[in-house]
């Protein structure tokens, strides 16, 4: 009986932190964000025409053609001695395992890790995983230790399904730095990138 209520009382309490979940009322759920004070429900006339007669000429006639300028000359132009070096170092950290050292796909750890958890989008999709996938082998990486024990924490005290957040490894790893991750590769089948900057982090990975 006490497994019994103990569940009953996570229930409730998933359904105090997210009380549209699985919701049918689409008018609750399209005015959640101004019940919680997050944005206007519709935008005013006089906001959309000050972005159609102002924003839109603006971003047209200065952001775009910056951009473009800007892209171009990054194309064109040849990287300072520093870039250069800088570039030269991490390919020289280069260290990929051979072929017959990689760890077939069904020996590995971990069905998916989660790399860049503890931002925004990160802890989000952290939140589904633990919610959605109890059963699921995965692992939480970052650059920081601090901030992954911070988020397990957090999914910890939300209670979310029958899953041991405890027992969640966390997995050091930078992505200036591939040695970290040919080691994070090595033991998942699976790696779910939450960075931010994804022109910069997609190709290292």
């Amino acid at each position: 009986m006490s497994g019994l209520s103990e569940a009953e009382s996570a229930k409730e309490k998933r359904k105090t932190q997210f009380p549209h979940i699985n919701s049918r009322d689409v008018e609750s759920v399209r005015n959640a964000p101004k019940m919680d004070g997050k944005r206007p429900d519709t935008v005013s006339n006089g906001t959309f025409l000050i972005t159609a007669v102002v924003g839109v000429p603006l971003w047209l006639t200065v952001i775009m053609p910056l951009t473009v300028v800007y892209q171009a000359g990054k194309k064109l132009l040849p990287s300072s001695p520093e870039e250069e070096k800088k570039i030269e170092e991490i390919m020289s950290e280069e260290t990929f395992p051979a072929v017959e050292d990689l760890k077939p796909q069904k020996d590995r750890k971990y069905d998916v890790v989660l790399l860049g958890c503890t931002g925004f989008t990160g802890r989000l999709a952290a939140i589904y995983i633990a919610k959605t996938y109890p059963d699921l082998s995965w692992a939480l990486a970052g650059r920081s230790q601090a901030k992954l024990d911070k988020l397990k924490k957090e999914l910890e005290d939300m209670n979310l399904s029958d899953m041991d957040v405890s027992k969640i490894d966390t997995l050091i790893v930078d992505t200036a730095k591939p040695n970290t991750l040919h080691k994070l590769a090595d033991d998942t089948k699976t790696v779910s990138l939450q960075l931010g900057r994804f022109g910069s982090t997609v190709p290292t990975l």
